[in-house]
């Protein structure tokens, strides 16, 4: 999810979105230390053969779902060969053709990135392989945190994630749960969008790999003490957290129902950012969102609070509660409802 929020303190925030796109390698730095020896235990269903994983099979699904070119099926090859050490369950091209988009044509660095997320997954507190059988969200931030992909897809048949951050009380969540809980929490869905069952129903559905996403960022209800400096350094810790580990997932933002204020920091912002980023977001008001979403998607996947003809629902396995969560969380001497 989307923390478009973050960037309201300063202009900081600036370079953690520009971060990774500056981070290159030449091949001297690709060296024995960034190497990744990983045996850490994962679920049995990753319990695959690399062999298997970079099947013929598996290859060509992911040629068709990126639409590479057969320069681009040769640098992938080229990176299999470059990452063969690593043990780890995702190399594979399904994940390692990211690393290769995102840092076409410099390989070493597509190999140095794809080196340092596995280092990251295997050593960082939580262990990022198996959070999702070892966290177990609180009941109340899956109601107060309103996020999640949709049961439908948009006009090219990829993902829509909604993110209604305008009903997210956000500083609620800091004092009653802190920072460590809500970062875990966040690296707990990130997971479910990189490997919860709603993978297996996209492919079984649509036939092939999912690539991007399309995320609605729905801000109606934000006011200005929706923030404060506390959120945003957490907001900008997440960010930071998305930017380095999960590339190339994000195909388009569409912020709605946006304030003036919201609105006018992105005007300021927006040319401070690298123009592959800022062209992938766009901001509509409270009266021309449909429209604009409905250049891209049926209106009718969304849910009811967005679009009041809406019929959409969360996807198989998404556990938030995105069509009816948020609200402002009582305070901390009232019990939880």
């Amino acid at each position: 999810q989307t923390q478009i929020g973050l960037v309201m303190e300063s202009g900081k925030e600036t370079q953690v979105l520009n971060e990774q796109e500056s981070d290159t390698a030449s091949p001297e730095e690709v060296n024995d230390e960034n190497k990744v020896k990983d045996d850490t235990p994962v679920p049995d269903y990753y319990n695959t053969r690399r062999e298997d994983l970079w099947s013929e099979e598996n290859i060509e699904m992911v040629k068709t779902g990126w639409n590479l070119t057969e320069t681009q099926v040769q640098e992938l090859m080229d990176l299999k060969k470059r990452i063969e050490d690593v043990n780890h369950w995702t190399n594979q091209p399904e994940h390692a053709v990211r690393f290769l988009v995102a840092r076409t044509p410099d390989m070493a660095a597509a190999e140095k990135w794809f080196r340092k997320v596995v280092k990251w997954r295997t050593t960082n507190d939580p262990n990022i392989d198996t959070i999702l059988e070892t966290y177990e969200p609180d009941p109340v931030l899956l109601n107060a945190i309103p996020v999640g992909i949709l049961h439908d897809f948009d006009k090219d048949g990829d993902p829509v994630a909604v993110s209604r951050k305008g009903v997210i009380d956000g500083p609620g969540i800091m004092k009653r749960f802190g920072k460590e809980v809500a970062i875990k929490h966040e690296l707990w869905s990130r997971e479910q969008t990189l490997r919860g069952e709603w993978v297996t129903d996209y492919k079984e559905r649509q036939g092939r790999i999912f690539t991007r996403f399309s995320i609605v960022e729905d801000m109606g209800g934000v006011t200005r003490k929706s923030y404060n400096r506390e959120l945003n350094r957490v907001f900008g810790q997440m960010v930071t957290i998305a930017q380095n580990n999960y590339p190339e997932y994000l195909k388009r933002i569409v912020v709605i129902r946006a304030p003036s204020f919201i609105r006018l920091f992105w005007f300021i912002l927006k040319p401070f950012m690298k123009k592959r980023i800022a062209d992938k977001i766009t901001f509509c008001g409270e009266h021309n969102y449909i429209d604009v979403l409905s250049e891209f998607l049926d209106p009718k996947i969304l849910p009811k609070v967005i679009y009041e003809k809406g019929e959409g629902k969360p996807a198989v396995g998404m556990k938030h509660n995105l069509c009816g969560g948020g609200g402002k969380l009582p305070p901390l001497d009232e019990p939880l409802k």
